[in-house]
């Protein structure tokens, strides 16, 4: 009767226990399927209202450590992740939420790209006269070359207007200290030098038709219920709202290059 009870109770184990396992596989599906539908309101958010952009000091480097869990999650197991930063890159003056953003749409973007695995590579690199690479840059971003000097058909640009105008003084400090600021820091942007952030994966590519409207907010080539459209146009507005640039390099079987352009900045001298 002993044995019969503790063979009863083995079962019962047996069984909460297969069925504590069919709920964490459930609730991992739950999550990720919150996580999507949380990147996706982002997204239209951003469509549909803009907020205040407040540009800082990012040093890539830390926020790509930082972003790593969530760009390996939304790769998933079968996609390879390196990274290649140079040691010498400077800060980035730009929105970090934004720049998170963008990383994710652009990891999924590759996710997607390459439904058989692969390789994505992140990156970034001083750009810039005061760097030796004013040649590389986006003719936009350049103000020694006229529209005449355009790259060729490979590289698609979106056009993006920068000024040089001073900020308006905060409404909320009367002694203006940047600090308190909401739209800005104290990282001073370096007139003419860039950092080129890449993102580049190994996938199925896109053919130059594709390519050239890959910026377009809500254009995609994907099936309903899978492509949005607004991924990629996320990541142009943002590198617009920077004062940088993005470009897409893309050719079928070979692969996609994203390519932000961010304007690079100083920080403050400590007292």
């Amino acid at each position: 009767m002993h044995r019969a009870d503790r063979a009863d109770r083995g079962d019962r184990a047996d069984c909460v226990h297969r069925t504590d396992r069919a709920h964490r596989t459930a609730l991992a599906g739950i999550r990720k399927s919150l996580a999507s539908g949380a990147l996706l309101a982002d997204r239209l958010l951003g469509v549909v209202r803009r907020r205040e952009h407040r540009r800082e000091a990012i040093a890539l480097a830390e926020e790509l450590q930082q972003c790593d869990p969530l760009i390996r999650a939304t790769l998933g197991p079968g996609i390879a992740l390196r990274y290649a930063v140079s040691p010498d890159c400077l800060p980035v003056h730009a929105d970090r939420c934004e720049l998170g953003l963008a990383l994710l749409n652009l990891a999924a973007n590759a996710r997607d790209a390459m439904p058989e695995g692969g390789l994505l590579e992140i990156g970034a690199a001083n750009l810039g006269a005061a760097c030796g690479g004013a040649a590389t840059l986006p003719p936009e971003l350049d103000a020694r070359r006229g529209p005449e000097d355009s790259a060729d058909g490979a590289d698609r640009h979106r056009p993006v207007e920068r000024t040089d105008e001073p900020a308006d003084e905060p409404a909320g400090d009367p002694a203006g200290n940047p600090a308190d600021d909401p739209r800005t820091d104290t990282a001073t942007p370096m007139r003419g030098v860039y950092v080129r952030l890449w993102v580049s994966d190994s996938g199925i590519g896109m053919p130059a038709h594709v390519a050239d409207r890959a910026l377009e907010p809500l254009f995609t080539t994907k099936p309903d219920g899978v492509g949005t459209g607004l991924g990629l146009s996320q990541v142009a507005d943002f590198c617009r709202e920077a004062g940088g640039a993005v470009t897409v390099r893309s050719a079928p079987g070979k692969g996609t290059t994203v390519t932000l352009f961010l304007p690079a900045c100083q920080l403050p001298r400590r007292a």
